[in-house]
């Protein structure tokens, strides 16, 4: 008999625990772990507008030339920031990455996370 700890009876049966992963069942026709379920997918790089966020590895976007979308691109940044960085930029050029710091909404925590994904004309 299962002892009421959270997990329900289902789970457990289907080769799940409480602290395991989730699984979904599979679909007819494909092929997975044993027992007929899979490991639910893994979460994207996408955020809620379906822009794709930069990854380590892939080249740094030129903040002095990149669209609202490719800013958005950047960790911490969505509509409105990539907007307000385009107005900062317009009055005057960012040369490094300090000069960001004049952005309302870019601290210094965010400074940190856009330091590997960007550029300065």
């Amino acid at each position: 008999m299962l002892e009421a700890t959270g997990a329900s009876a289902s789970s457990l049966e289907a080769g799940g625990s409480e602290a395991g992963p989730a699984y979904l069942p599979e679909a007819p026709g494909t092929s997975g772990p044993p027992g007929g379920a899979r490991a639910a997918p893994a979460p994207t790089a996408l955020r809620a507008g379906g822009v794709r966020k930069i990854q380590p590895g892939e080249p740094p976007i030129a903040i002095n030339r990149a669209s609202n979308a490719e800013l958005q691109r950047l960790p911490n940044v969505g509509p409105v920031l990539a907007q307000r960085i385009i107005l900062a930029r317009s009055e005057r050029p960012f040369r490094s990455l300090e000069d960001l710091r004049r952005v309302p909404g870019i601290g210094p925590k965010t400074l940190e996370k856009l330091r590997p994904f960007v550029t300065f004309d």
